[in-house]
């Protein structure tokens, strides 16, 4: 089985937890998820099933939250989870803070939360704060704020919608904000509400994921891999399927002799990935992954394989 799942995960649950659960719905070991969501936090997570967990890099990244910030409260977690560290009263307009919310979209830099699961010196920040530990010397992250949206102010909560690149904290944005006002800030509640091509309005849950796989209906939502990963797909011929399921690189001239120009139109940039697919039987169906490589001759172009599925129809 290839496919991706849609879960909305609920709050109080790890990223790991929801990949346990699949685990034991469908009775498929290889299970994995795409971009932790904290366990407070609820929404969209994508969840890969067999051997789409090998496509999982290919998703694409980019991620949509509704945030509310609450200001007034700062807490060792950057969240409600943690311990309160500071409160003040907040006696700021909403032009002040809407002002502030200006300098957090586009290109920012920001301190990831000292309970996070990035890794510094061979640890996990949340390890680390665990112990007592807080680290100085930790470097800015650089991400990226495609959309700030402000959805309401009601002092000290400000409800926000933001759409930026992998890897942003929405905690460390509350944070900063906080500080930035002069009052501090913790993140009050978070939804995903997108994940790539994953939107919450399409998303199931736990419960009733598995309720489908109890009345054989799952395949209402599952996801075909091809369908939702961001690359250019070319269709290709039994011959060329049958050495690609071997690992061979696949040169442009043979993709030409079988009468497929599409690669050659000089539209597709190396080393921009892009699939391959068979749509044989389920058992001999091929889904590729390939990169536009130099051959051992410097004047041979090939398309190498990464990741070959096959049976993944």
């Amino acid at each position: 089985m290839t496919y991706f799942l849609n879960i909305n995960k609920e709050s109080g649950m790890t990223a790991h937890d929801v990949v346990a659960v699949v685990r034991k719905i469908t009775g498929i070991k290889q299970v994995g998820h795409a971009g932790t969501l904290d366990p407070a936090a609820t929404g969209v997570l994508p969840v890969a099933v067999g051997k789409a967990c090998r496509l999982l890099r290919y998703l694409q990244s980019d991620k949509t939250y509704i945030a509310e910030i609450l200001l007034g409260t700062k807490t060792n977690t950057d969240d409600l989870e943690g311990e309160v560290l500071e409160q003040k009263d907040v006696t700021l307009t909403p032009e002040m803070v809407t002002e502030a919310l200006q300098a957090f979209s586009g290109p920012i830099e920001q301190l990831p939360p000292n309970f996070s699961a990035v890794h510094h010196q061979g640890k996990r920040l949340y390890e680390l704060a665990r112990k007592g530990i807080t680290p100085e010397d930790i470097p800015m992250r650089k991400v990226t704020v495609h959309k700030l949206e402000i959805l309401d102010i009601s002092l000290p909560v400000v409800r926000v919608r933001i759409a930026c690149s992998a890897g942003t904290y929405i905690r460390s944005i509350a944070r900063d904000l906080g500080d930035k006002l002069s009052v501090g800030g913790c993140l009050k509640s978070l939804i995903r509400e997108t994940a790539g091509p994953f939107n919450l309005d399409k998303a199931v849950t736990l419960g009733q994921l598995k309720t489908l796989v109890s009345e054989k209906r799952i395949g209402e939502v599952m996801t075909d891999p091809g369908s939702v990963l961001d690359l250019r797909s070319v269709s290709i011929t039994d011959e060329l399927a049958k050495k690609l399921s071997f690992g061979q690189a696949i040169s442009l001239d043979m993709l030409s002799n079988a009468g497929i120009h599409d690669i050659n139109s000089g539209s597709w940039q190396e080393p921009e990935p892009i699939i391959l697919r068979y749509d044989g039987n389920s058992e001999d169906s091929l889904l590729a992954v390939c990169r536009l490589v130099t051959g051992t001759d410097s004047s041979d172009t090939v398309l190498k394989p990464e990741v070959v599925i096959v049976g993944a129809a």
